[in-house]
């Protein structure tokens, strides 16, 4: 679509009627991208080959029901937007960008998400909240083992020292998973609108 594009850093297609990704081969520079409320319903994934160079991907507001493993190439990116889509699960590859400093997820149908999320270290905003994630005890029994977890709980960990802010409104939690005491950084932390009938005893230790 675009054949003279090297030279560009970010390039905005948002609120248009697009239901394809488009071809940015020759984009080896893009930084942003903004695809943000659009129609688009799958990504080729040989099309994030080309951008390596990318630092913010803005898939929001699309009908995306899943987001390709091809995604783990993006080794620079910062900023992940697949808000307001489809998606019943991230994909394991996500835990591969080291360097994201914002992931939202939010307005999903996310009913796992992958257990080796605590590994992105330089993570500080973490957005779920409307989606459909339930609480260890709940769902314990049906594990895929795919590395997918069927609760929250297992996806946080120590090792997300720069997390400052955690959003799980709006889920089907009946318990505050106890791993949010082990955050460092943890400066705001929504967990409203969910099932959760009593609160741990150390809550304060927060």
């Amino acid at each position: 679509i675009l054949e003279s594009g090297a030279t560009l850093v970010s390039i905005s297609f948002a609120n248009n009627r697009l239901d394809t990704f488009p071809s940015l081969q020759s984009c080896v520079v893009l930084r942003q991208l903004d695809l943000g409320h659009n129609e688009i319903q799958s990504i080729p994934g040989e099309e994030f080959h080309h951008l390596g160079s990318l630092r913010k991907l803005a898939l929001g507001h699309n009908q995306l029901e899943r987001v390709p493993k091809e995604l783990a190439v993006l080794l620079r990116l910062e900023h992940l937007d697949v808000s307001h889509n489809k998606l019943t699960r991230l994909c394991l590859e996500v835990c591969q960008l080291g360097e994201l400093v914002v992931l939202n997820a939010s307005n999903n149908a996310l009913q796992t998400i992958p257990r080796a999320l605590h590994l992105l270290g330089k993570l500080q905003r973490l957005l779920l909240q409307n989606n459909c994630l339930e609480s260890t005890r709940q769902r314990r029994q049906g594990k895929s083992g795919d590395g997918q977890d069927d609760a929250f709980e297992e996806c946080l960990g120590p090792e997300m020292e720069c997390l400052y802010e955690l959003n799980l409104s709006a889920n089907m939690l009946t318990t505050v998973p106890r791993r949010i005491l082990s955050l460092p950084s943890l400066k705001k932390l929504y967990i409203n609108s969910n099932r959760i009938a009593t609160l741990p005893m150390d809550i304060d230790k927060l």
